[in-house]
């Protein structure tokens, strides 16, 4: 929202505020008073003393001063008298004073009465003639005249001040919606309501960052203005910038630097076509590469992005390349049941092999089988050739013994080794007292503690 200069609430409700033309003369005004008083009528234009002339039953020739009420002087000083003591004449000058007064703007200040001589029942230094010292009821010095009444002191002016309620202090984001009579209200004892009439004075514009002081103010309809102030600040974000896409593209494959990057700003929308990028990826090169993303608001603001992105490569999958175990003195055949499937290139089978067995030497022998695909990229898989000493051999049959004699187990047995001699261990008894079939578990052993077994049957009889 932009404020220029002043603003002022718009709403279907009275600000309370009247204002107020003057259609008639200060003349005509008059006129309406004393017509009042002294029941006669008048037209426009008529000055006061004809109106009075007219009243009093005057031919309206001011010029001949008391001579209008005719007769000798005795006879118009009693008819003034009675003229100015009539009720007519008291009318008159009550609501000429209330004119007065009404026409005299209210102030904040308590109005009192400055003649501070001034004293009530006549004092003769107030009265309304002249008066001569001496001269008994002609208001003077001695007299008990009729004195200028004497005007109460005023406390105060009863008008309350209107109430304006304003919010504190704000901060703004740039770009974001803001309402400046939000939370704004004013109201008035006398007139109610008066949020319709309150202006905002000063500058904002919430595009554009700063700090803005705005006067809030508002009169009721007895002109009396009650203000208040707040500070607006307006600050910038930063834009905002993403990326949705994958960091991780595959060898070969096409990339966009651009997809998936976003950018929006908070004063001025998308900003994605605003969008730099530095740093380049080479796709045919398996690696890590960095880039950076910037994007400037129109405000000066810059925010960045650091991206990595990695271009990965697939290994080739060897098949038949499991550890394994041979006995000593086998032969042994590193390609037999060894292949291997190229990612990027179905009829590259090719592979090489590293390393040799010994079948003769004992122990743990490794080989390394090795493929390169087209992007030079080399798949390597170990494999581990145990190679185990031959067992020992062990010869045994089945046999017979007679009733009583001794049974003679181990004579029946004979085991060899290649890596030294062997031991023959038995498992079961033969009882030669009692004819019968009897089985017995031979195990040969050798120094590499490798067995071999054979159960035979001995029958004795």
């Amino acid at each position: 929202m932009n404020i220029k200069s002043k603003s002022v609430r718009k709403s279907d409700k009275s600000s309370g505020f009247v204002e107020k033309k003057a259609d008639k003369t200060k003349d005509d005004a008059t006129n309406d008073v004393l017509n009042e008083a002294l029941g006669s009528s008048s037209q426009s234009g008529q000055t006061i003393d004809d109106i009075i002339q007219t009243a009093l039953g005057g031919d309206g020739d001011t010029d001949n001063g008391l001579a209008v009420l005719g007769g000798d002087l005795d006879n118009q000083l009693a008819a003034a008298d009675a003229l100015l003591t009539s009720g007519k004449t008291n009318k008159l000058v009550a609501l000429a004073d209330q004119a007065v007064k009404e026409d005299t703007p209210t102030t904040d200040t308590s109005i009192v009465d400055t003649n501070t001589n001034a004293t009530p029942d006549g004092d003769g230094n107030t009265g309304s003639n002249g008066g001569t010292t001496g001269t008994p009821d002609d208001g003077g010095n001695t007299g008990s005249g009729t004195d200028t009444p004497v005007t109460p002191p005023i406390s105060g002016n009863t008008n309350m001040r209107p109430i304006l309620q304003v919010p504190g202090n704000k901060t703004v984001v740039a770009g974001s919606a803001f309402d400046p009579f939000d939370g704004v209200n004013a109201y008035d004892a006398e007139d109610g309501d008066l949020n319709g009439g309150v202006v905002v004075d000063g500058k904002l514009d919430t595009d554009k960052p700063g700090t803005y002081n705005l006067t809030y103010s508002v009169f009721d309809s007895q002109g009396r203005e009650v203000m208040a102030s707040r500070t607006i600040t307006v600050i910038n974000t930063a834009p905002t910038l993403g990326n949705s896409s994958s960091n991780q593209i595959d060898i070969g494959s096409d990339f966009d630097p651009m997809a998936g990057i976003k950018s929006n700003d908070k004063q001025d929308g998308n900003l994605t076509d605003k969008v730099k990028v530095t740093g380049s990826v080479d796709t045919s090169k398996a690696g890590t590469y960095e880039l950076t993303y910037t994007v400037t608001d129109t405000n000066g603001t810059t925010s960045t992005l650091h991206r990595k992105v990695t271009v990965a490569i697939k290994d080739a999958e060897f098949s038949g390349v499991s550890d394994t175990t041979i006995e000593a003195g086998t032969s042994f055949d590193a390609n037999e049941g060894v292949s291997v499937a190229d990612k990027y290139d179905e009829t590259n089978t090719a592979f090489s092999v590293d390393g040799t067995i010994n079948p003769a030497k004992l122990g743990k022998q490794a080989l390394t089988y090795s493929h390169t695909d087209k992007w030079g990229h080399t798949t390597s898989a170990t494999r581990t050739i145990t190679v185990t000493p031959e067992k020992p051999e062990l010869t045994v049959d089945d046999f017979t013994v007679a009733v009583g004699a001794d049974a003679a187990l181990h004579s029946h047995a004979t085991a060899t080794s290649k890596h030294g001699d062997a031991t023959v261990t038995t498992t079961g008894d033969v009882d030669t007292t009692q004819p019968g079939s009897y089985e017995v578990k031979f195990t040969a052993t050798d120094k590499f503690k490798q067995t071999v077994t054979k159960t035979v049957t001995v029958t004795v009889e």
